[in-house]
């Protein structure tokens, strides 16, 4: 088995992202707080040179911007796709981990989760 096969197959095994959205809360406003949007995956296993969009649920809000980013764009890159989701890039093997900050508005006020 050449190196380079290796490599993928352990890319497809190990690859796993850790996406973990930074949750912060402004405000006392508990409804605020159960409506806030998320993703749907907290986790993705993408193989090496394939991409993955994990979706954002919205929960009744309106997304005003996503920005993400990868702890070690060696191993995957990470970009917003549009204000719908995520798409994760796999670049080599390994585990990283994805942060996503989601700006929304609730109720005609802007939070960030």
């Amino acid at each position: 088995m050449t190196k380079s096969r290796t490599l993928r197959k352990a890319g497809a095994v190990v690859l796993s992202l850790a996406m973990a959205l930074s949750v912060t809360a402004f405000g006392p406003d508990a409804s605020a707080a159960a409506k806030k949007p998320k993703l749907k995956a907290t986790t993705a296993t993408v193989k090496v040179k394939q991409s993955k969009t994990v979706k954002v649920v919205k929960n009744g809000t309106k997304i005003v911007k996503i920005t993400v980013s990868s702890k070690d764009k060696a191993i995957a890159t990470a970009k917003a796709s549009g204000k719908t989701g995520v798409k994760v890039t796999g670049k080599a093997a390994g585990t990283v981990k994805v942060v996503a900050k989601i700006t929304y508005k609730y109720k005609g006020k802007k939070k960030d989760c």
